[in-house]
């Protein structure tokens, strides 16, 4: 049994892309996840330190290289895969708010009532970085903002618990009942890396290496792209 876990951002993808994978090799495997980063009780660092084994890892870039760094990947399996970029989200009906630019984004954000980023990568740069840059008082939206733990941004979306939500694309589209409105402003757009990479205990480098040349085959791209996602 194959052992494979997978952050959000590729794992509507992935979803599509094992059980061709599988019934091509004839392999079984289990699916699990977690967030990149985070303290979520299922996030993929609270695994690793309850000493969870997985074959197979996709997950953010920088955690592969810290998990690495820790002993627990092996940096020579590692594969950049795709680029992900955060998307801004409202329930379906409501104010479809002006985040075309940094000055109207800025002040979708003082306007809105309640806010909610992941608890992962999307969700660390904007409460460390972007929030800090834009605003010369960033408590205004941390007093209303939600880290969102172990669930997708657009389900809390659409439960009405929070107006406005803040996550990768990929994660945001298969979410039914929510509007995408965008992506951030150029000012401050990034793309975030996901790739994968083996643990340093597993016996599985040949099905692994036949699974990174499957995901290279043009219909499976297909797949990646229409997930949200641009493929490296």
């Amino acid at each position: 049994m194959l052992k494979i876990i997978t952050s959000g951002a590729f794992a509507a993808a992935l979803e599509k892309i094992l059980p061709l994978f599988a019934q091509k090799n004839n392999i079984t495997y289990e699916l699990s996840y977690g967030s990149s980063f985070g303290e979520a009780n299922d996030s993929i660092p609270s695994r690793i330190k309850k000493n969870e084994h997985f074959d197979i890892y996709f997950l953010a870039e920088g955690a592969i290289n810290r998990h690495h760094e820790e002993g627990i990947l092996d940096i020579k399996t590692k594969h950049n895969i795709v680029s992900s970029e955060i998307g801004v989200a409202v329930k379906n009906g409501s104010n479809l708010y002006d985040i075309s630019s940094l000055e109207s984004f800025k002040d979708t954000l003082i306007s809105s009532k309640s806010i909610g980023y992941a608890a992962s990568a999307s969700g660390i740069y904007l409460a460390n970085t972007v929030f800090p840059k834009i605003f010369n008082d960033p408590d205004v939206i941390f007093k209303k903002s939600k880290k969102i733990l172990s669930e997708r941004v657009g389900s809390v979306i659409l439960r009405g618990d929070i107006e406005i939500g803040f996550q990768q694309y990929s994660e945001l589209l298969p979410i039914k009942g929510i509007k995408i409105i965008g992506m951030l402003p150029k000012e401050i757009r990034k793309p975030f890396i996901f790739g994968s990479a083996m643990s340093n205990n597993s016996t599985s480098e040949p099905i692994y290496t036949k699974l990174i040349e499957f995901i290279k085959h043009n219909d499976i791209q297909k797949i990646i792209t229409n997930s949200g996602l641009k493929v490296l």
